[in-house]
């Protein structure tokens, strides 16, 4: 299985661990890294194991979510051809949910 970041997911997963490493500590930026390579791993295993993203709904294709923590969202699709899935962004659920609508696009 093959797992891609678009520039704009790898970014904003950036931002994530500079937030949290700066208002929480190093050691729980740690762990969302450790927490996010075990999500993707069973992303890989399990791709439809993850939820429908519901604000996403009406788009062609399925976009689906797991929690790295409890408000950070990990949101992928998954190409069955091309076994690849595609990490499209990571959102915070504290952000404005136009946030992620104008993302998409």
């Amino acid at each position: 299985m093959v797992v891609e970041w678009f520039d704009e997911a790898q970014e904003h997963w950036i931002e994530q661990l500079d937030y949290c490493a700066k208002t929480i500590g190093e050691s729980i930026a740690s762990e969302l890294i450790k927490r996010a390579d075990e999500k993707i791993d069973r992303i890989c295993r399990f791709p439809e194991s993850g939820t429908r993203e519901p604000l996403l709904k009406d788009k062609e294709q399925v976009f689906r979510y797991v929690f790295i923590r409890k408000r950070i969202k990990l949101i992928y699709r998954f190409d069955e051809e091309l076994q690849t899935v595609y990490i499209e962004d990571v959102w915070n659920t504290n952000m404005d949910p136009q946030h992620l609508l104008e993302g998409m696009k």
